[in-house]
């Protein structure tokens, strides 16, 4: 709460001329500030994805009416079915909420999808807001979530939104700047891009980042550790986003 203080006080008195008085506003930097967007966005978007669409359509939904749903009936079965080409987290994951719904696996998977596009929501405020500061924050979450493609995701059962969650939620990990708690976020980074990979195999791509990223924060912490300047962080950006 004092850091909030803190950050609140400094940003006002820093620029004491602005006219855009909502940079100074209160709301900023209160501690609820990554959520507000995301529960808004979970509210609306629960009542207008479960008031329509009773069933689906012939879109991205092919696959999971031929591959998840069955997928996932069959593991209530007692038989995992694993796709040599698709990653089994979300069948399994679909299998746990279709039970809870009675197995009516296309409203579980809309529901998994609601509930995972406003927790990522979350993450990318969050993320964002450690990159750069909180008034882009709000601004990229508000435009990522009035995004026509990330609308459609969000209410189109299939795999697109827990993938993006575990994708960005690791991604936040691994940048958190914090070399007292590296070792605790680097573990659920890790975790988290297991989940990725899990999901989508094309999650290899974080694998490599997250690997080359802990490298590169390792290195850095013990230059810090031998008092020697850390280098540029500009030329590490650029070499651990390469492979992407």
């Amino acid at each position: 709460m004092n850091e909030e203080k803190d950050l609140r006080s400094n940003h006002i008195t820093s620029d004491p001329d602005s006219k855009f008085t909502f940079f100074k506003s209160n709301f900023l930097y209160s501690p609820y500030f990554h959520y507000i967007l995301p529960v808004l966005y979970f509210l609306i978007i629960l009542f207008v994805s479960l008031t329509n669409r009773a069933i689906g359509d012939y879109g991205v939904e092919s696959d999971f009416y031929s591959g998840y749903a069955p997928q996932a009936k069959e593991l209530l079965s007692g038989n995992l079915v694993i796709d040599p080409f698709k990653g089994p987290l979300y069948s399994i994951i679909l299998s746990i909420v279709g039970f809870i719904c009675g197995e009516d696996f296309y409203f579980a998977g809309k529901i998994i999808n609601i509930f995972s596009s406003a927790i990522a929501l979350i993450f990318v405020s969050k993320l964002i807001s450690t990159l750069l500061n909180r008034e882009s924050a709000f601004f990229g979450t508000l435009i990522i979530a009035v995004n026509y493609t990330f609308l459609t995701f969000t209410y189109t059962p299939d795999t697109d939104m827990l993938f993006f969650l575990f994708y960005i939620s690791a991604l936040y990990f691994i940048l958190k700047p914090d070399f007292v708690e590296f070792n605790k976020f680097v573990f659920i980074a890790g975790v988290l891009t297991s989940f990725a990979y899990l999901t989508r195999y094309t999650a290899i791509s974080l694998i490599i980042f997250v690997s080359m990223f802990f490298l590169v924060r390792v290195y850095k912490w013990f230059r810090i550790r031998k008092n020697i300047p850390p280098p540029q962080y500009s030329s590490q950006l650029y070499i651990i986003s390469y492979p992407l």
